[in-house]
């Protein structure tokens, strides 16, 4: 996939966030929070430190079978989460996987649970 394609849809996610919260400010969005000790909670965890994931990544090193379904969940938490496509080495060559992250200058505000 090509940066245009990624730009297109990072510009994407950012526009319906900021029509969904209602703010032009991505700092300014409240979100809920996981419960703590869930496969979720270490999904979000990850992304606020940085980390992007993919869906091996997190069955590496979460468990979770599921990575996408907790990245929707979040999202309509509130959480500001990107997608881009990852070309990856496969045995017959490469493939597009879904890696995950945080968008950038999203210092969120959270809401308890």
């Amino acid at each position: 996939m090509n940066d245009f394609v990624k730009s297109e849809r990072t510009q994407a996610s950012r526009s319906r966030l900021r029509m969904e919260q209602g703010s032009d400010d991505l700092s300014q969005i409240q979100c809920k929070r996981p419960v703590e000790g869930t496969a979720r909670a270490a999904v979000l965890e990850a992304l606020e430190a940085g980390q992007s994931l993919t869906q091996a990544e997190a069955l590496r090193e979460f468990g979770t079978l599921r990575l996408a379904a907790d990245v929707h969940a979040l999202r309509r938490a509130g959480w500001p989460i990107i997608t881009t496509d990852t070309e990856v080495p496969t045995r017959r060559g490469t493939s597009r996987v879904a890696t995950y992250h945080l968008a950038e200058g999203a210092d969120v505000g959270t809401v308890a649970t």
